[in-house]
């Protein structure tokens, strides 16, 4: 029976007077049927993919307290699922994960690298963390899934996991971003699981940005079709506010496998609450996986790919100091009062949307308590377009109440109702500081305990929500919930002068500070017969690369922060394998280390003495081949790029780097390296007796910044059609802020404005300059591909190349179209891909909007 009276609510989430309570703001009502049953929810999680190179760097007291601010419940983001890369010896995105076998004759080593070290400290926290297994590279040996060692190499790893960490692993993927697996592939992996005894493991597939796995999902009775446990898209929302419709007809659960992507400010953490309600109540998904789940490698302001795009930030961790982020505290409202395995309620019984703009989902725990009552979970959230773009989405613009108020009628609660609600809210503030624990003048709220909200067998209750809040009501007890805020040393420098012995080291692990972007540096004993332990590049050969990130070309390990000048000396054991050289070198990320006349990064050395610096080279008397001979290479290179090289404390050569101008601005930075040839399986490269003598870029998060400005009246709005011109850079017209929805150097996207999201360059627009169109997934000519380190933008598509640049379309070649800018026009125009510098251009994806500057004329692309 229930009781009479209702009881009112209201939940004030204001952080200053501006942000009062709107009395007449929306309203609206809800019913929560706790008995509307429907998906279950398997969780919010995150990856560790290519991201935390220096997590192990951490002294022990820090370590510990990351780990726990991610996995420990009731602390903070009580993660529920770790999706870790099956390291394949390539480079997957930030550096190169380690192959648990580099090659195939060797003895399996399942103690490489940090992957299945994090999951054991994972599991540690909470026992009951789902584990997460996915490939991006593969190493050289693998002959693909179409037969028994294809198959057994997963097998192995999931076996070693559980043999040497005694962690189940849950749930395994095919490959990253590779398109939809064959279903022969699916299929056998399944037999191969089967028969391995562990049927518990479910495949997660096709892990992939599109649908076009429906062919494979048509016929339920199906091999493939019985295969599959999971559909995992990435961002499957990022698009759009549904899936295909044939989705919602598969009985099978859907998760966005990896989402997120996005800087971790204010707006990170908007990103980040909406897409977790989004993606029930438009899609049924019932995952998320954010990339990454930490950034523990050199990132913010260091020039590095995906530039402050985790969940929390980790890049000092010689002072120990690391950054709590807003999604920390996001995940917290769903994570710490739910479990894998409850079930969300229904959209328009227990979720949906808010009447004044904003989504709520309810999920409830579907085993009665010892009063047989059932508990729920209620998570709104109302962020609103502008403080919640993720780094992906094309979505159209949206609007959100500054205030709403909305009256919730609970039904079926049980035979004792519950006394009581919990409420904890999160209030976010466009501007405010990255760090939302340090003590600044933030005006954000993150993850606050409210009053708990008493109730009467009605269960009627009204509640009040500002814009740009996050707020979890629960019937959860004191038991769960909690915030845990560490001490967090301040950040500090980069030792300076610093040295290394790189002798001592546990077999299979790679140097500290270490940032391996091609091969493995790891420990092993030397072959020089001292019996110590050296850095040494372990590949033997070239692995089968994810993306083609083979334009790499050699092993190489950035060692330490971005830096202006550096002098660094490192002994230094070359491989005897044909062809092969150890060396050291500074650059920055995607540079080619290769002994060319053309190299100017890398100063490296033989088996017989023979060095080679940017084109010069020369030879070191009475080296004996057949012994192993260690040299001392040092490498000065001073602020304005010049560099003189010394082996055994001669001078050898001297060159001038051409460090880019848009060093200046943080990109493109310079990294110390140490740099390997492959083994080729005859010997490796050794590395011992490091020292570093440095001036550090800047690599500190930003500072706090100022209360924003009161916004000026707002640009006219921008047609569908534009052109694009050429204009002086203004980072506050969104005219000249541009969204591109692929990745840097990566997958292709579309590229629009913040004035105009639904309006897209066209490369196949036949007119000059060169315009926007409507947006439409189907047209070639939006697709476009843009990399950091070619600094060009490319068509996917083709057109007849123009000759000259205003003529008609008079060639029959077809080419690639690039964005072009020309001294002599004030317009943006489309024109062969040459890599000339009418075709250079600066820009930022990672940032959500940004400029795009030409470096020719110094002006930036705006759609007028």
């Amino acid at each position: 029976m229930s009781r009479s009276a209702a009881v009112v609510i209201v939940l004030a989430l204001i952080c200053d007077d501006a942000r009062a309570r709107d009395e007449d703001g929306e309203t609206g009502s809800a019913s929560i049927d706790i008995t509307a049953t429907g998906k279950k929810y398997h969780g919010i999680g995150g990856l560790s993919n290519s991201c935390m190179p220096w997590i192990r760097s951490f002294p022990q007291k820090q370590q510990d307290d990351i780990l726990d601010v991610l996995f420990k419940p009731n602390y903070a983001a009580a993660l529920q699922i770790l999706k870790i890369e099956i390291g394949g010896d390539g480079h997957s995105t930030i550096n190169t994960e380690s192959c648990y076998q580099h090659a195939l004759d060797e003895e399996p080593d399942f103690t490489r690298g940090w992957e299945l070290w994090l999951a054991s400290e994972a599991k540690k926290r909470n026992p009951d963390i789902l584990i997460f297994g996915l490939p991006w590279s593969f190493p050289y040996w693998f002959p693909g899934l179409g037969n028994a060692t294809g198959v057994k190499y997963y097998i192995d790893w999931i076996q070693g996991a559980k043999t040497i960490w005694n962690i189940t692993v849950d749930f395994v993927g095919i490959k990253n971003e590779a398109g939809v697996p064959a279903p022969d592939e699916v299929v056998q992996l399944r037999q191969g699981l089967d028969t391995a005894g562990l049927q518990h493991v479910q495949i997660v597939t096709p892990d992939t940005h599109d649908f076009s796995i429906a062919p494979q999902l048509s016929d339920p009775t199906s091999a493939i079709y019985k295969a599959i446990g999971v559909l995992g898209f990435h961002e499957p929302l990022r698009t759009t506010q549904d899936l295909p419709s044939w989705l919602h007809t598969v009985d099978k659960p859907i998760w966005s496998s990896e989402a997120y992507t996005t800087f971790s400010d204010t707006n990170g953490g908007g990103c980040w609450a909406r897409a977790l309600n989004w993606g029930f109540v438009y899609g049924n998904v019932t995952a998320h996986l954010a990339w990454n789940i930490l950034q523990a490698y050199p990132s913010v302001g260091s020039g590095m790919d995906y530039s402050g795009h985790g969940l929390m930030w980790a890049e000092s961790p010689w002072s120990g100091h690391y950054t709590i982020n807003s999604p920390i505290w996001v995940s917290a409202h769903y994570t710490q009062f739910t479990k894998p395995g409850w079930q969300y309620l229904r959209v328009g019984e227990g979720s949906g949307e808010l009447p004044g703009g904003g989504t709520y989902v309810s999920l409830v725990d579907t085993t009665p308590d010892s009063n047989g009552n059932t508990h729920f979970t209620l998570v709104l959230q109302t962020m609103e377009y502008s403080l919640s773009k993720c780094f992906k989405d094309t979505h159209a613009p949206f609007t959100v109440a500054p205030s709403q108020t909305i009256t919730f009628q609970l039904r079926n609660l049980g035979p004792v109702p519950h006394t009581s609600l919990r409420v904890r809210t999160t209030v976010l503030v466009a501007g405010d500081p990255i760090d939302p624990i340090h003590p600044y003048t933030a005006r954000s709220t993150f993850f606050e305990q409210q009053p708990n909200i008493p109730i009467d067998a009605s269960g009627t209750f009204r509640v009040t929500l500002q814009v740009n809040s996050i707020v979890t009501i629960t019937s959860l007890g004191n038991s769960t919930g909690g915030k845990v805020v560490p001490i967090i040393p301040n950040s500090t420098s980069f030792p300076n002068p610093y040295a290394d012995t790189l002798t001592t080291y546990a077999v299979g692990q790679g140097g500290r500070f270490c940032n391996d972007q091609q091969g493995v540096f790891e420990s092993a004993l030397s072959r020089d017969g001292s019996g110590r332990h050296t850095l040494q590049q372990s590949v033997p050969h070239e692995p089968l690369e994810w993306h083609a990130w083979g334009k790499l070309l050699y092993p190489h390990t950035f060692v330490g922060p971005a830096i202006q000048t550096a002098n660094i000396s490192c002994a230094v054991l070359p491989s005897m394998a044909p062809g092969g050289f150890a060396g050291i070198g500074v650059g920055p990320q995607g540079t080619q280390p290769i002994y060319t006349p053309s190299n100017t990064y890398s100063f490296v050395i033989n088996a017989s003495g023979h060095w080679y610096f940017a084109g010069a080279s020369g030879a070191i008397p009475g080296v004996v081949v057949a012994q192993p001979t260690w040299f001392v290479l040092r490498l000065e290179v001073s602020a304005a790029g010049r560099a003189v090289a010394y082996v055994d404390g001669i001078r050898v050569a001297q060159s001038q780097y051409k460090k880019p101008p848009a060093m200046q601005h943080g990109s493109d930075a310079y990294f110390c390296q140490l740099v390997a040839s492959y083994s080729l399986g005859v010997s490796r490269s050794e590395f011992q007796n490091l020292t570093l003598q440095l001036e550090q870029y800047p690599t500190s998060a930003p500072s706090p910044a100022p209360p924003p400005p009161a916004p000026g009246p707002p640009p006219p709005p921008v047609p569908v059609g534009s052109g694009l011109q050429l204009v002086p850079c203004n980072s506050s017209d969104p005219r000249q802020l541009w969204t591109f929805t692929g990745e840097d150097g990566g997958e292709a996207g579309r590229f629009s404005t913040a004035a105009a999201p639904l309006a897209c360059v066209d490369a196949l627009v036949s007119q000059q300059p060169a315009h926007t169109a409507p947006c439409n997934a189907s047209r070639p000519g939006q697709v476009w591909l843009f990399s950091t380190k070619t600094a060009t933008i490319a068509s996917v598509a083709t057109a007849p190349c123009e000759a000259p640049h205003d003529s008609l379309y008079a060639a029959t070649k077809q080419c690639h179209m690039c964005f072009d800018a020309q001294p002599t026009k004030a317009h943006m125009g489309l024109f062969d891909c040459k890599a000339n510098q009418n075709q250079v251009w600066i820009f930022d994806p990672s940032q959500g909007s940004s400029l795009i500057h030409s470096k020719r004329v110094n002006k930036c692309i705006g759609s007028f």
